[in-house]
């Protein structure tokens, strides 16, 4: 955490993944961070893991309850940041499932209240845990990168960030087999489930992609987006890879997106 002498918000940024290394270990991410202080909002940078503790990161030891459940942490500390600064609007930025992060606590959690405005990029990844872990959505054209990919995250992503919330690894094996077994857990676990909130009147939501992105993370990403009934954004940066904050172009969006839109 980085700290002005006379904050005009705070940021909240979070990495993607496990979510257990600093944002800044992007290769341009220091600069969003710095932009951000420069522009006299405190900066913290969130993180389940390194360099404070082995944990091994947000998806771990929930006694298989799911990813909407894990993400109950990432809100909690969210809502106690809120508490820590009421006077000074209060915002979030997160790359992939630091993005599936700030999606679930917005549809479940009620981060609604709290962020002012919420920049997510390169996802969520898996909006719709279902589609995620399904093998058999058929190919479709992206959104600024234009690959044509299904929805599907594939078993490595599967086994890696959405397996270690579940009792074993379901998402893998539904990929792997196209067993709906687990269906039903998934569609409530989605950031887009039927008791989900999809309207933020007071957050302004802006998605950010990648034009060098093939992951299946912009049509899931994109397909939240379309189902918030709220005022949305949407924007490219041709040049970045799913880690946008990996090119100095995007890091710099990131920053001026922040800056422009975090105030009450």
């Amino acid at each position: 955490m980085i700290t002005p002498a006379n904050p005009v918000g705070t940021v909240v940024f979070s990495s993607g993944g496990d979510g257990n290394t600093l944002y800044e270990g992007s290769t341009s991410a220091p600069v969003a961070i710095q932009s951000v202080f420069d522009a006299n909002y405190e900066a913290v940078e969130l993180t389940f893991g390194a360099p404070f503790s082995s944990g091994p990161g947000w998806q771990y030891d929930v006694n298989g309850q799911g990813v909407r459940a894990a993400a109950c942490r990432y809100a909690m500390v969210v809502q106690w940041l809120a508490q820590q600064t009421p006077s000074v609007p209060l915002c979030a930025t997160g790359n992939s499932a630091g993005g599936q992060l700030i999606g679930e606590g917005l549809a479940h959690y009620g981060l609604g209240s709290y962020l002012t405005f919420a920049e997510l990029t390169s996802g969520p990844p898996f909006s719709e845990v279902d589609q995620a872990c399904d093998p058999n959505v058929p190919p479709a054209p992206e959104y600024c990168s234009g690959a044509n990919v299904g929805t599907s995250v594939g078993v490595s992503d599967a086994t890696n960030y959405i397996d270690p919330a579940y009792p074993g690894p379901w998402c893998s094996q539904y990929i792997q087999t196209g067993s709906t077994q687990n269906q039903q857990q998934f569609l409530n676990d989605s950031i887009t489930s039927t008791d989900a909130v999809l309207n933020y009147p007071i957050t302004g939501v802006r998605f950010l992609f990648g034009g060098m992105d093939t992951s299946s993370a912009i049509r899931n990403g994109v397909s939240y987006q379309l189902q918030i009934t709220s005022p949305t954004s949407v924007g490219c940066v041709p040049d970045a890879p799913h880690d946008i904050a990996q090119v100095l172009d995007g890091a710099q969006m990131i920053a001026a997106d922040l800056i422009a839109n975090c105030h009450k």
